[in-house]
């Protein structure tokens, strides 16, 4: 038995119920499989790059790097319309085409941090790359799946190896639980980590009595929110 089996067998009882329609997560799918349509991008005006702001969870909780990065624009609408474009379909192979979006001059919007790139791409490669926010990456550890980085990879390195990371969490809620949703199956098996740190986290992260509490405010589980923090 996996350190993951347990709690998929108790997620199965309760997915119909948190997999609702209401679930955000089928809003902000929805969201980036129109708004990625080749076809619409060359038109997009301000306000509707600006819907991103409303279909991110980092930017969702992060008020001021959502503002700082979809408040006014931080460049011209044709390079928001480029880089999108650059994105979804340019020559370079995807991971390529990732480490861009997030830093080369050319592609990269500023003010899009990591965790908002991560998202985004979560969403746009939904077969290959798997959501990398705070509470994955608290779901990783506590299953002892949260891969090493050697040094020098890349942003989508990183992304790709977590996401390889999670292929046995994968298969086995596919076998356990089952597809639920129209939700790609990555994007489930992220909302089943959301129920399980919704579930586990605060009983099992609360101090024990007398001791101390120290708190980081802002920056994310393991500093992942940093960039937006800094900004």
């Amino acid at each position: 038995m996996s350190k993951w089996t347990s709690d998929l067998e108790s997620y199965r009882a309760v997915v119909s119920t948190h997999l609702k329609d209401d679930n955000a997560a089928f809003r902000y799918a929805d969201f980036f499989a129109k708004f990625f349509r080749v076809d619409a991008i060359p038109n997009y005006q301000w306000k509707d790059i600006q819907e991103i702001g409303k279909h991110l969870h980092c930017f969702q909780s992060m008020v001021l790097a959502r503002s700082k990065a979809l408040g006014n624009p931080n460049h011209d609408l044709d390079h928001y319309r480029k880089c999108f474009l650059y994105l979804v379909g340019g020559e370079d192979d995807y991971l390529t085409r990732i480490d861009n979006f997030q830093s080369h001059p050319q592609y990269s919007l500023r003010n899009f941090g990591k965790s908002a790139v991560g998202e985004i791409c979560a969403y746009l490669f939904s077969d290959k790359i798997f959501m990398r926010n705070s509470r994955d990456t608290w779901a990783a550890e506590r299953y002892g799946i949260m891969p090493s980085y050697e040094k020098g990879t890349s942003f989508a390195q990183r992304l790709l190896a977590f996401s390889k990371a999670m292929v046995p969490v994968v298969a086995e809620y596919e076998a356990v639980v089952g597809r639920r949703s129209k939700l790609p199956l990555n994007l489930e098996v992220d909302q089943f980590f959301s129920w399980v740190y919704e579930l586990r986290a605060t009983v099992e992260t609360t101090p024990p009595p007398g001791s101390r509490n120290i708190w980081a405010i802002g920056c994310g589980a393991n500093g992942d929110k940093w960039d937006e923090f800094r900004t």
